[in-house]
């Protein structure tokens, strides 16, 4: 489950920080391109009623229409990258067949595509995109009149650029990713992450009709730790446990930090029955470890038995949880 909604919710840095920023550079650079077209077929006299000049035309209305409704540009851009991608490619490969061929200044729009795909999409798209147009560029090469060292040059430079965008940006995206989704100290998925991570697994199971468990954990007298034996030695307690607790997990659910010394768990497919075991399991382990002298505070709360907004869940198992340590308190 863990690595299914790491593949479903992992996007590119640069999209989610920077999205409205290129969602309006989008339809600008097709305006831009449109009026470029529309100059060099001026300029190679194309512009009579044909289907050149139809398809200028075409091309200029898809740029408004993409620039008048938001929710069009997002679900076509953002949702189906690839397709998007391969169409502009097309329409742009056809602006140069009729622009000058592959000596057209149109062949500058074919490097922003390849920048844009590097910088907001995943690498893999960007590789596919830049294959088409490399396809593409090649094709229009030999149409007029074979592969000159100049359009291999250009089309090298194509390649060469997707790689280096592919490299660079491919370590930025995963390093910043990592930075969004876990924690520095225990190196745990984070609080952030782990709510985005519930609420899509919350509308999934509920059309599944599925259940599962959401477990609230607080180290018991941590304060008391860090006050007798100092931060560094708490910080290390605090990387220790959260390693039992993923090991215990495993690939079943989703570990995270939720601040301090509280962590909280996601398990997939389990009701309320089967929360007991796995509670006493996760105490067992952390004092077998510890050799009894850290335990710990387990609240929990199943869905949907228990509720079916996130809210609710973390609500009532924090609670459980906080019943837990009053009880040890009294007990110790």
């Amino acid at each position: 489950m863990k690595e299914e909604y790491k593949m479903k919710n992992k996007s590119s840095f640069v999209q989610k920080s920077h999205f409205k920023i290129y969602d309006a550079i989008i339809p600008m650079f097709r305006l831009i391109t449109t009026v470029i077209l529309m100059v060099l077929m001026i300029h190679y006299r194309k512009t009579t009623l044909n289907w050149n000049f139809s398809f200028i035309v075409v091309y200029l209305i898809y740029g408004m229409i993409l620039l008048a409704f938001p929710k069009l540009r997002i679900l076509i851009v953002w949702k189906y990258p690839i397709i998007i991608g391969l169409c502009e490619t097309l329409m742009l490969s056809y602006g140069l067949s009729i622009t000058g061929g592959f000596d057209s200044i149109l062949y500058f729009s074919y490097i922003f595509i390849i920048v844009f795909f590097g910088i907001v999409h995943k690498v893999i798209n960007l590789f596919i995109v830049t294959i088409f147009i490399g396809a593409c560029y090649f094709g229009i090469a030999i149409f007029d009149g074979g592969l000159t060292f100049y359009a291999m040059f250009r089309l090298l430079f194509l390649f060469a650029l997707a790689i280096f965008i592919g490299l660079i940006y491919g370590k930025t995206n995963d390093y910043s990713a990592k930075l969004l989704e876990q924690d520095q100290l225990t190196g745990l998925y984070n609080r952030q992450y782990f709510f985005s991570v519930l609420e899509d697994y919350i509308k999934d199971t509920s059309k599944e009709k599925k259940q599962f468990l959401l477990f609230m954990i607080d180290v018991n007298d941590f304060k008391k730790i860090n006050d007798t034996f100092g931060h560094l030695e708490g910080d290390k307690i605090l990387c220790d446990v959260a390693y039992l607790l993923k090991q215990e997990i495993g690939t079943s659910g989703i570990v995270a930090r939720y601040g301090g010394d509280e962590f909280v768990i996601l398990i997939a497919d389990k009701n309320s029955i089967d929360a007991t075991p796995i509670k006493e399991q996760l105490q067992d382990t952390i004092k077998e470890f510890f050799s009894n002298r850290i335990s710990l505070s387990i609240g929990y709360a199943s869905f949907p038995m228990n509720g079916t907004d996130s809210q609710v869940l973390f609500q009532l198992a924090d609670e459980e949880m906080y019943k837990e340590k009053i009880k040890h308190k009294t007990t110790s």
